[in-house]
């Protein structure tokens, strides 16, 4: 995920690229000021709920999503899931979300009772009537069949468990230029300037889809090189040849469909593999991805060791996961650790 990092909703980093900046500054240079801040507020706030709706779904499946606010709206970073319907799931907890705030805020401005000031009545109403436009009428647009928007991708998996992936990414494409062709209509009649530059960049990138220039996304069945590098890997841990062990596992992690199963062990390969050579930090971001094992708990024991974080290894000790490690091999992690943790 390229861009600003900003902040972290729980485990799920949030950042931001230039052009949403430009994006923001565009909005408040563009009319009245106090409207405009009003306006980048919710925006900004409605495209991460949508956002952190796909997020926590693919949290969920522990796919370690990432969020990126850029110059078109929002877009969440996760590993490939394990099923179709995992993916349906994911893309639909978007709009879902947003729905859902709609509906809260809608519900919210009828309950509050009436504001006495009819400046501030004014501007509450108008940043109500913003929050509904944006999360009710935009979600039930993002649902349209138009690719890469969640609609398009939904549509193109329904596709997907009707005809050869070749015929469904096609219709896919051409049913989007269809509702695009319609965009471009709304865009000149609304004279929106926002709505023609996406129905531009969604034309654009479902011909490249269609040329076979970009792939419209990756489908199952789940690539036999996949499995082929992992048991290749599962040789290299067993043999104790720790960097060859990695290096498969990293050309693993950069194919385009691994499925989940095969990622789930490839974590637990990769993280302890590299906490045995490579530098603490690197090789805890690939630990906190794997299902805990012993291995995996006895990287955890020895990357917050090294970098000094009693707290995390005092809680570590204490869950039941310490508990998968052979109790000889606890014993000989408790004489080291223990009168570290003790000294001054």
């Amino acid at each position: 995920m390229s861009g600003i990092r900003l902040f972290s909703i729980g485990s799920i980093p949030v950042a931001a690229s230039p052009w949403y900046f430009a994006l923001l500054a565009y909005w408040l240079w563009d009319g009245e000021l106090v409207r405009g801040i009003i306006w980048a507020v919710v925006v900004t706030v409605s495209i991460l709920v949508h956002e952190l709706g796909h997020a926590l779904v693919a949290r969920h499946y522990r796919l370690g999503p990432s969020i990126l606010l850029w110059g078109l709206g929002g877009l969440c970073f996760h590993e490939r899931a394990d099923r179709d319907r995992h993916d349906a799931l994911i893309v639909a907890a978007g709009p879902g979300a947003g729905l859902l705030l709609g509906a809260v805020t809608w519900g919210v401005s009828l309950a509050l009772p009436p504001i006495a000031d009819p400046v501030l009545a004014w501007r509450f109403a108008d940043a109500v009537q913003m929050m509904l436009w944006v999360n009710i009428l935009w979600s039930f647009v993002n649902l349209l069949p138009l690719w890469p928007l969640d609609g398009g991708q939904l549509f193109r998996l329904g596709m997907l468990q009707f005809t050869a992936p070749k015929t469904a990414d096609k219709v896919t494409h051409i049913v989007s230029l269809g509702v695009i062709a319609v965009a471009f209509g709304a865009a000149y009649m609304m004279q929106s300037f926002f709505i023609f530059a996406l129905a531009a960049f969604a034309a654009w990138r479902n011909v490249q889809a269609l040329k076979g220039e970009i792939s419209s996304g990756a489908f199952r069945p789940v690539s036999q090189m996949a499995k082929t590098l992992l048991a290749q890997a599962e040789v290299a841990y067993a043999a104790e040849d720790y960097r060859e062990a990695a290096r498969l596992c990293h050309q693993l992690r950069a194919l385009d469909n691994p499925d989940q199963t095969t990622m789930r062990r490839a974590w637990q390969i990769l993280g302890p593999s590299m906490a045995r050579f490579d530098d603490p930090d690197h090789a805890l971001s690939f630990l906190k991805r794997a299902t805990p094992n012993a291995d995996v708990v006895e990287g955890l024991v020895e990357c917050y060791f090294q970098l000094d974080m009693h707290d995390e290894l005092e809680a570590l000790i204490a869950s039941k996961d310490f508990a998968k490690v052979d109790p000889a091999r606890r014993e000989q992690i408790l004489a080291v650790v223990e009168p570290a943790a003790e000294r001054p």
